[in-house]
């Protein structure tokens, strides 16, 4: 059954991993276009971006390359038409701050795609739209791709109650969104009536890959959900962060201050912390009675830091596999429908997780929580340290109960921030299954084959920690 379980893992993963680079195959090459001139409009000599984009779309399948370093502050919305299928738009280079595409402060999307089958932007970065109804970066239809690209600083407004307002940053209508080594930040949404995804909307899946989705605020009148984003096709991360990210209504619960996401989920050594919410601060897969949720898995991955106004730091409603991963030091008000950590629908199937330290505005600690009978772990489970549970006696008698010992949530190598067991943590050589679930820790770096730290990282040999907060951290054990 292991086996079974550890094949479906990886193989969500491994799908989610191949669609963040999947772009479509077309049968004519993309026709190159030259933007030599960092200005608006028509110039007697050479050709603006606003040029190219017009050009693209008659070459139906284009790559537009900027030349020219700088900004570009537009007079309107750039608009890709029919019949265009394919369009790259291609920055000067890695950095999307040698290129800067910006609104001005006007209340238009700097970009609006109609592009049929998908939109990539590369070494860019979208700026500038304040006030406008729509996104900074919009997509009706077909798919969108960011590489080493930028999207940040937008704000949204939608003042019709009857209308759902869908994202300040990017919003994608009809199709996937897929984010590598780029950031999504910094952008607010405000809705009069229903709001969905300050960073990010999608109508199909999202997925990031090395990239950060940070500082999104959302701000609605009735239903909220989703500050960083919002996501109805599945949601995959690896090696990102989802981080400070903000969703509040002024009637309702707001839900999903991280992430709000259907479909089929995958988390792979990514970091979910800082995010605020009503209820499940940190992300909620699947709405009771809503979309289909198949499946969530989670693989070297940290939650902590996250704090909800109400309860619930995490609510899971579909099968929930987590390996070698770390829920800790989350907060929330009260405990009344759930655990401070980790919610589930149903049995949890966890392997090599600590749960520990998050706790109610009182102190209660409950770390993990699930509505299902002989909750909250289900067959397969094993290695886990579970600091406190209400369902404490449901917990298998192999858990490993009491204080984790955990360092803060800081840089300890690797592209995401972690939190190290320190000397005295009872995670330190604690897995004792029959196979390890992952040859690394978040960090990418190896683990033991033999007597393995459980949760997200493995301490390495000759690893030092700082004394002064191992004293501190470790004071809080007794």
């Amino acid at each position: 059954m292991n086996a079974q379980r550890n094949k479906l893992l990886r193989g969500l993963l491994a799908a989610s991993a191949g669609l963040l680079v999947e772009t479509p195959a077309f049968a004519a090459p993309l026709v190159p276009i030259a933007v030599d001139q960092c200005t608006d409009g028509t110039v007697a000599s050479g050709t603006t971006l606003r040029m190219a984009i017009a050009q693209a779309a008659q070459a139906v399948d284009a790559q537009i390359v900027i030349q020219c370093k700088g900004r570009i502050d537009l007079n309107s919305s750039l608009q890709v038409v029919a019949p265009a299928r394919q369009l790259d738009i291609v920055g000067p280079s890695t950095s999307p701050s040698d290129l800067v595409i910006s609104a001005g402060g006007a209340n238009f999307a700097v970009l609006e795609s109609n592009a049929q089958n998908s939109l990539s932007l590369s070494g860019v970065t979208i700026t500038g739209s304040l006030g406008s109804p729509q996104a900074c970066l919009v997509a009706h239809s077909g798919s969108l791709v960011l590489t080493n690209s930028e999207v940040s600083g937008c704000a949204s407004s939608v003042s019709d109650s009857t209308v759902t307002a869908k994202a300040a940053g990017i919003a994608v209508e009809a199709g996937q969104l897929s984010l590598i080594q780029s950031v999504v930040s910094g952008n607010t949404l405000t809705a009069k009536g229903n709001g969905r995804g300050a960073g990010i909307y999608a109508s199909g899946a999202v997925m990031i890959d090395h990239s950060a989705v940070r500082d999104n605020v959302l701000n609605a009148g009735n239903y909220a959900d989703g500050g960083g984003i919002y996501a109805m096709g599945g949601f995959s991360a690896s090696f990102s962060t989802v981080s400070g990210n903000v969703v509040q209504s002024a009637t309702t619960f707001a839900n999903g201050g991280g992430v709000f996401a259907s479909g089929t989920v995958a988390i792979d050594h990514s970091t979910l912390s800082g995010n605020v919410a009503d209820l499940n601060s940190a992300a909620q897969f699947g709405r009771s009675g809503g979309p289909s949720t198949p499946s969530v898995a989670m693989l070297n991955s940290t939650v902590a830091s996250n704090a909800a106004r109400y309860e619930q730091t995490m609510q899971v409603n579909a099968p929930l596999s987590v390996e070698f991963t770390t829920i800790a030091r989350n907060r929330v008000a009260f405990l009344d429908s759930g655990a401070a950590g980790l919610n589930s629908s149903l049995p949890i199937v966890s392997i090599g997780s600590v749960f520990a330290e998050n706790t109610a505005a009182d102190g209660t600690e409950d770390d993990v929580r699930s509505s299902a009978p002989g909750a909250p772990f289900g067959a397969g489970s094993n290695s886990n340290l579970v600091g406190a549970s209400s369902q404490q006696q449901q917990l298998p008698p192999d858990t490993l109960t009491g204080c984790a010992a955990l360092g803060p949530l800081q840089n300890n190598g690797g592209p995401t921030q972690t939190m190290i067991p320190l000397p005295k943590s009872r995670a330190r050589g604690a897995f004792f299954g029959a196979t390890l679930p992952s040859a690394n820790d978040q960090r990418g770096l190896p683990r033991r084959v033999a007597a393995s730290d459980i949760g997200a990282v493995q301490v390495q040999a000759g690893e030092v920690t700082d004394s002064i907060f191992v004293a501190a951290f470790e004071g809080l054990c007794g």
